[in-house]
């Protein structure tokens, strides 16, 4: 059984006489938050729409990375070592790191944000970058549990 769908539930705050059209979608006639499935947003600063699982995939992105740098931190602290030949170096201080990944990972985040709104490649290439980082982030809690546990 299929269920339809109302303009007020797949649009967070988006009329759809407001709603921008691509050029593919007013050649056929359909509009694009149609062919989107989710939750969209309109984003204030940017004037666009932007599926809502899309900005919470970029927020993860960013926390996992921040988990990431501070947990790589505390191991370090415990006698661990960087992984990362790249970030290995940057270690040493407290702001670099931590600049760095935020700032890289805020970049991916625009970068998805800005992606057109029925892009599935996005939305894919942003959740296996996320399960990545879910797992170093798992590997890291592991590793640091260990070190203050049972070494």
């Amino acid at each position: 059984m299929q269920r339809e769908r109302s303009d007020s539930t797949s649009v967070i705050g988006v009329p759809a006489a407001s709603r921008p059209a691509t050029s593919a979608a007013l050649e056929s006639g359909t509009d694009p938050v149609v062919l989107y499935a989710g939750k969209v947003v309109r984003l204030p600063l940017a004037n666009r729409l932007v599926p809502l699982a899309r900005l919470q995939l970029g927020l993860a992105l960013v926390v996992l990375n921040l988990a990431d740098v501070l947990l790589t931190k505390a191991i370090i602290h415990r006698g661990g070592v960087e992984g990362n030949p790249i970030m290995r170096g940057m270690m040493a201080g407290f702001a670099a790191p931590i600049g760095t990944k935020v700032t890289f990972s805020l970049i991916a985040a625009l970068l998805l944000i800005m992606c057109p709104i029925t892009s599935r490649l996005a939305n894919r290439a942003a959740a296996t970058v996320a399960g990545i980082y879910v797992a170093i982030v798992a590997w890291n809690s592991a590793l640091l549990m260990y070190l203050v546990f049972w070494r």
